[in-house]
C-alpha cells in the first residue's frame, strides 16, 4: 500500500503519534480527516487524468495532414538528376 510515497510503517506511525498527541476520540478523528483528504486528492488526480485522457482521443489520426499517393514529396526546389 503506497499513498503519497508513504508506505504501511510510515501511516501505522503517524496513527500511533496521533494517538498519543491527540487522545483516542481526536486521534480517531484525525485519522478521519486525513483518510478522507487523500481520497480527495485521489479523486481529483483521476479526474485530472480522465480529463487528459478524453481530450487526447478527442484528437484523431483524421486531424493529422498526410500525404496522398498522389502528392509528390517535398524536396524543397531541388530536382532529381537522373
Amino acid at each position: 500500500m503506497e499513498i503519497l510515497n508513504m508506505g504501511t510503517p510510515e501511516l501505522l506511525f503517524i496513527a500511533v503519534f496521533a494517538f498519543i498527541i491527540f487522545g483516542p476520540t481526536r486521534a480517531v478523528e484525525f485519522i478521519g480527516q486525513i483518510g478522507s483528504a487523500i481520497a480527495t486528492v485521489k479523486r481529483n488526480y483521476n479526474y485530472l487524468v480522465n480529463d487528459i485522457n478524453s481530450e487526447i482521443n478527442k484528437i484523431s489520426v483524421e486531424e493529422i495532414p498526410r500525404p496522398t499517393e498522389t502528392e509528390e514529396p517535398e524536396t524543397n526546389g531541388k530536382k532529381d538528376i537522373e
